[in-house]
């Protein structure tokens, strides 16, 4: 099959021993509303009120993608065992698992995935439990709350369990401020 010239080839990174790889990002996002205060220089009596903000979280995984599927993680697979579309989350859970201690950046050899969707997904639900409905200034290990502080917590309440997690963003969007940790 002849490349499309209108879609750009897949990039590669170059690796120690002068292989290439290709890399791709997959980013899922997830929204919380939340509470806080701050101590800030403008709109100091405003911001040190109690106050609210509906947030976006945006977690990216990189590595290589299965060369038979071209994909990181099925994001179908998932969709299917959370809609109840007939497939077994046990068998999904076995069929994308990836072993603990893997290589981060390299898929399972028999799913082709970097990480059990299911995983993802339930990690994410955590730290969405953990700050959703709540005044952050009383989570403990994020006062005072503000976006930098906020991608970093979540980064490393994720970390562990998410192998391939290289990025947190943190969006506040009806205010246009997006805030980025990339350790």
């Amino acid at each position: 099959m002849d490349r499309d010239p209108l879609i750009a080839p897949l990039t590669s990174s170059p690796l120690a021993n002068g292989t290439l790889r290709t890399m791709i990002e997959l980013t899922k996002s997830f929204t919380f509303e939340a509470a806080h205060t701050l101590s800030r220089v403008v709109e100091r009596e405003a911001s040190l009120r109690i106050h609210g903000h509906s947030y976006r979280a945006e977690v990216t995984l990189a590595g290589e993608p299965d060369p038979e599927s071209g994909m990181l993680i099925d994001l179908g697979l998932l969709d299917q065992a959370l809609e109840g579309g007939g497939v077994e989350p046990r068998h999904l859970v076995e069929e994308m698992m990836v072993e603990p201690g893997a290589d981060v950046g390299e898929p399972d050899p028999e799913s082709g995935m970097l990480i059990d969707l299911g995983l993802l997904d339930q990690a994410l639900a955590d730290i969405r439990a953990r700050l959703d409905h709540h005044f952050l200034d009383e989570v403990p290990g994020l006062y005072p709350a503000t976006l930098e502080r906020l991608a970093r917590f979540i980064f490393e309440a994720l970390a562990p369990r998410l192998p391939g997690l290289v990025a947190v963003a943190v969006c506040r969007d009806a205010l246009g401020e997006r805030c980025l940790y990339r350790p």
